[in-house]
């Protein structure tokens, strides 16, 4: 509710203006029916979106030989997807959730907690790197200076695993000069955690799922523009949409966001606001409320299932 607050407050100053009302309008004057199966192409890029994002967590799971179906994935991944999108910093309720959610598929919680960081990791790493080319297409940037951020980016990242792994090879002080019971417990869950391993290419392929899950979002925002009829800003496309990423994600709240950030990227490239807001308001119908909506169902028939079944579930501690 605080997020269609948000959006109807956003747009009810924008329309207020009637120069901007009468731009926005006349944006979507341009959209036609025979368009309208463009907007099954979107939807199935989003779909895919969700299926890289799924593919992604099982490889992680898949380290600690724990297995579940992408199925299953693919629905826990759209419902916590939601959890982000819908609630004020939504990440760590959300990944909350989807520990939870693997501990009661008898996943150890180590486990659990290792997915979620390492998945929160890898696609973090990839929306950077795709600003860094996003803003080098757009000709942001010296070519200089790109390539010492790309190094920064990949030595700071490399550099962050080795030490996870030297902390895993460390000898063990849990709870040394500390009091209670707490620290103990969870110190010995987060040396647990870190004892995992990918292979290289697993965690390749786990780099690439991530990737995939951001490109194929950013092709659902390039749908939009050929749905409403506007040529699409190819040189812009990509770091209006990566940038936009990154501030939703260091916001208390995505719902405006997101929407400001991907607006104000593309005029800073030389997109006139009028289509870029309407694009924008489209992929976030597509990729937002809907996502967002399909995510919500699921989340309450996950949850309800485990009301209404307890006995089939077992929570497992490390």
């Amino acid at each position: 509710m605080l997020g269609v607050l948000v959006l109807a407050l956003v747009v009810g100053l924008v329309l207020h203006v009637p120069s901007a009302a009468n731009g926005f309008a006349s944006a979507f004057e341009h959209f036609r029916v025979h368009r309208l199966p463009l907007l099954a192409v979107a939807v199935a890029l989003e779909v895919a979106s969700l299926v890289a994002s799924a593919l992604a967590q099982r490889t992680l799971l898949g380290a600690g030989g724990f297995v579940l179906p992408v199925r299953t994935l693919l629905a826990l991944v759209t419902a916590s997807t939601s959890v982000v999108d819908l609630l004020p910093a939504g990440v760590a309720p959300a990944n909350g959730w989807l520990v939870e959610q693997y501990r009661l598929r008898r996943a150890p919680l180590a486990l659990a907690l290792w997915d979620v960081l390492a998945a929160g990791f890898a696609s973090t790493v990839c929306v950077l790197a795709l600003v860094l080319i996003g803003a080098g297409v757009a000709g942001l940037w010296t070519p200089v200076g790109l390539v010492v951020c790309g190094a920064f980016l990949v030595g700071g990242s490399c550099g962050f695993v080795v030490l996870v792994h030297r902390y895993a090879r460390r000898p063990r002080v849990a709870g040394l000069g500390r009091g209670g019971r707490l620290w103990p417990k969870v110190e010995r869950t987060v040396e647990m955690a870190v004892q995992y391993r990918l292979s290289r290419r697993a965690g390749l392929m786990v780099l690439v799922y991530s990737a995939l899950n951001w490109v194929l979002d950013a092709g659902c925002l390039v749908f939009a523009f050929f749905l409403i009829g506007f040529a699409v800003p190819w040189r812009a496309v990509l770091f209006a949409y990566a940038g936009s990423q990154i501030l939703g994600g260091l916001s208390f709240l995505r719902l405006g966001v997101v929407e400001g950030g991907l607006v104000g990227a593309f005029v800073l490239t030389g997109v006139s606001a009028t289509p870029a807001l309407a694009a924008v308001l489209m992929y976030r119908v597509l990729a937002y409320w809907l996502v967002s909506a399909v995510g919500v169902v699921v989340l309450v028939v996950v949850n309800r299932r485990q009301r209404v079944h307890p006995s089939n579930q077992r929570l497992i501690t490390p």
